[in-house]
This record gives C-alpha cells, sequence and structure tokens, in this order.
C-alpha cells in the first residue's frame, strides 16, 4: 500500500499578520461595545463631579448666594443647565491601529473648550434693556469688576428676580464681581477645577472597565 506525506508549511510572517489582523478586528468591535457600554457611567461621573465641585458652585447657583448676586429666580436651576451640556460635550473616539498598538480609546470632555456654552441661550439673561452675562462672569472673568456703577444688597423683596436681593446703584460703589473663591478664568473655573478634581477617579474607572475588553 503506498503511503504519502505532504507538510503544510505556514510562512511565519503571513501567520502573523493574519492573526493580528484578526485580533485588531476584534478589538475594534469590543471598543465599539465597550463604548456603549461604559458612556453612561462617564456621564454620570462628570455630572456628579460638577454638581459636587470642590467650591460649591453648583449649589450656589441653583439656592445660595450666586443665585442672589445673579438674580436668578427660584427654581431656574441654572447650573443644572451647565452639567448636562457639559456632559453632551462628552466624546470617545476609537483610535487606528498601527503597528506597534492594535487600538485604543480616546475619551474627551469640552474637546473645544467652554467657549460653546457661553452662547446658550441660559447663559445670559436681559435685566431691564441690560444684558446680564453671568456665565461668562463666572467662568473668565476672574475677579475683575464687571458692572461698575452697580453692587448687590441682600434684602428680601418681591421686586427683584431671585425675591432675596437687589442690584442698586448707589452714590459710592465698588462695583460688582463675581465672589473671589468661586470666580473663574479661562483655565480655572468651576468646570475645569470640578473636572481635574475628579480626574484621577475617572481614569481609574476608565482603566479598570477596560481591562474587560482585552
Amino acid at each position: 500500500m503506498a503511503s504519502f506525506k505532504y507538510d503544510v508549511r505556514i510562512d511565519n510572517n503571513e501567520f502573523i499578520e493574519a492573526v493580528t489582523k484578526e485580533i485588531k478586528e476584534q478589538i475594534s468591535i469590543r471598543l465599539s461595545q465597550f463604548i456603549a457600554m461604559v458612556r453612561p457611567d462617564v456621564v454620570r461621573f462628570v455630572e456628579d463631579a460638577l454638581r459636587k465641585d470642590p467650591d460649591g458652585i453648583y449649589t450656589s447657583l441653583n439656592n445660595g448666594d450666586l443665585q442672589i448676586d445673579f438674580g436668578f429666580e427660584s427654581g431656574q436651576n441654572v447650573g443644572e443647565k451647565v452639567v448636562k451640556e457639559v456632559s453632551n460635550s462628552i466624546s470617545f473616539t476609537k483610535l487606528r491601529p498601527n503597528s506597534f498598538s492594535v487600538g485604543g480609546l480616546r475619551l474627551e470632555v469640552l474637546k473645544g473648550g467652554i467657549n460653546f456654552l457661553l452662547n446658550k441661550d441660559f447663559s445670559s439673561y436681559d435685566s431691564n434693556g441690560n444684558s446680564v452675562d453671568w456665565l461668562n462672569w463666572l467662568l473668565l472673568a476672574g475677579d475683575t469688576i464687571v458692572v461698575a456703577d452697580y453692587e448687590v444688597i441682600y434684602k428680601r423683596t418681591r421686586s427683584s428676580r431671585s425675591g432675596r436681593g437687589l442690584m442698586i446703584s448707589p452714590e459710592m460703589t465698588n462695583g460688582f464681581r463675581v465672589r473671589p473663591e468661586m470666580s473663574g478664568v479661562e483655565d480655572d473655573n468651576w468646570i475645569t477645577r470640578s473636572l481635574l478634581a475628579a480626574e484621577k477617579k475617572l481614569q481609574e474607572h476608565f482603566q479598570k472597565a477596560f481591562r474587560y475588553i482585552v
């Protein structure tokens, strides 16, 4: 009886390329699944960081000194509107594989900066023909005087929007500025400080969840 033997040989380079290609395709699929899975958690994390900011600005905007200073009506909850816009800016980008990597993810918050927030309808309001650009003042004006001829007095009155304070123009005034302990500039404000304070925990949470896809 005849017997034949034939060895199937595989080129090592071709084998490695085929395996690597398959791994990259599987990783890409898992990355898409991972984004869908983890996005709600990241959104909640970022929103909580802004609501529980170290300076208490969120609470003050909704029911505190900043509500009075900026003249917000009870229940306006402008702080929550800012929080939602920031969380809506969260984006995930799948990184393309290359010769050194099988791919990855980039998580970004406020990729284009904070200026887009200043164009939202809640970022300012008209008060007797004057524009109250409260969000610009809060995030960018720092400790500078933003209204030179007026100051806020704390007094319960039905004639004000907040019901707890008035902006008046006395003969002598130091002007109005955002409280120094809560004021901000472009790279150091309520939003940037809140995200920076939460950055390490966010990275740890993200990396822990990321392990499940590899």
